[in-house]
Formats: C-alpha cells, structure tokens, sequence
C-alpha cells in the first residue's frame, strides 16, 4: 500500500471507530436520527400507476442505516421509525397499512445488512458488498409483497399483488443498491 493509501485507510478506520467507542445514549440519538432520515426520505417519492406504493428513498436510507449504525442499532432504528408511523407522525409516503410489509422488510434488511458487513471480511469489495445490498433489497421487497397480499385478503392472487408489490421495484432497487454499495465500499474500512 502507498502512502495515500495507508492514510485514507487510516481515516476509514477512524470514522467507524464511533460505531464501537460511543455510549448507547449517542448511538441512541444516531438511531433516533436515521429514524428521521428514513422518514424524510420516504416523502423524496414518485408516484407510479404501476403500484399503490410509491417509488421512493426510503430503502437507500435503510442500507445506508445497515452500514453506519450495524445491525442492533439499525434495528433500533426501524423501530423508532416503525413507532413514528403508528403515532400517526408523517414518516411514510402512505398510510400505515398496506405498505408496512415494507417497515418489516427494513427490520430484517438492517439486522442482515448490518450482521455481513460487520462479521465477513470479504464483503468490503464493491461486488460483495452490492450482492448484501440487492439481497437486504429483495428481503425488503417480499416483505412488503407479502404484508399487502394478506392486507388486500382474496381481492387479489399473490401474482397479481407480486405484479404490484415487487415488480415496479426491481430496477430502482437495484440502482439503489449500486450507489448504496459505492458509497459503502468508499468509507467502509478495508479490514475489520
């Protein structure tokens, strides 16, 4: 390694270094903080004819989270955020409802997220690190197609709900998870 980079390692370590060293009060207030960023970024939306739900940042604010905070206190973090929403605060780009499948996809996308970024060495290379992204995005997606198939009840097949829940989805999700895995793979430090 070069001396550019020894230094630039040097500060990656030094920023995560936070995530291990603060009280669980300041890693409370982080929580509490992403809770709010997932709630701004959920009203940052597009609303499609192909979906009840709307396209928005919501899900790149979570992956993020997965990577900043970890698992346990990402988790917190989709917790306050799930909190938020059942007070009525204005944190979704929809009612509480049929898109909390979703809520329950961000939970288990920060605890996954969060747990391979922390524990596999070789998810620091850009190519692994997409591969966690798109497969916390798929987890998020199911949840969420799964949560609105048992809301909507008979009116619809789970293909027919797939078709709306999934589908419209994919493409942004997985751009998504491309500038949320460049982001990682720049601050993310090399070795754990």
């Amino acid at each position: 390694m070069n001396a550019w980079a020894l230094t630039v390692e040097k500060y990656r370590v030094r920023f995560f270094d936070w995530r291990v060293n603060q009280s669980w009060v300041v890693k409370l207030i982080m929580a509490a903080g992403f809770a709010v960023l997932i709630g701004l970024a959920a009203h940052v939306k597009i609303l499609t004819p192909l979906s009840p739900v709307a396209f928005s940042l919501s899900t790149a604010v979570v992956l993020l989270g997965a990577v900043l905070l970890g698992r346990r206190w990402g988790a917190v973090a989709v917790s306050i955020y799930a909190t938020m929403a059942f007070l009525g605060l204005p944190v979704m780009t929809t009612a509480v409802g049929i898109t909390f499948g979703y809520v329950i996809g961000f939970f288990a996308s920060m605890v996954i997220v969060g747990y391979l970024i922390d524990k596999v060495g070789k998810s620091r290379s850009f190519w692994a690190v997409f591969a966690i992204m798109t497969t916390a995005s798929v987890v998020i997606l199911l949840c969420g197609t799964l949560w609105m198939w048992a809301w909507m009840g008979t009116q619809l097949s789970l293909s027919a709900v797939f078709g709306l829940a999934f589908v419209p989805f994919l493409l942004t999700d997985l751009l998504k998870s491309v500038a949320v895995a460049a982001i990682t793979t720049t601050i993310l430090p090399n070795s754990k």
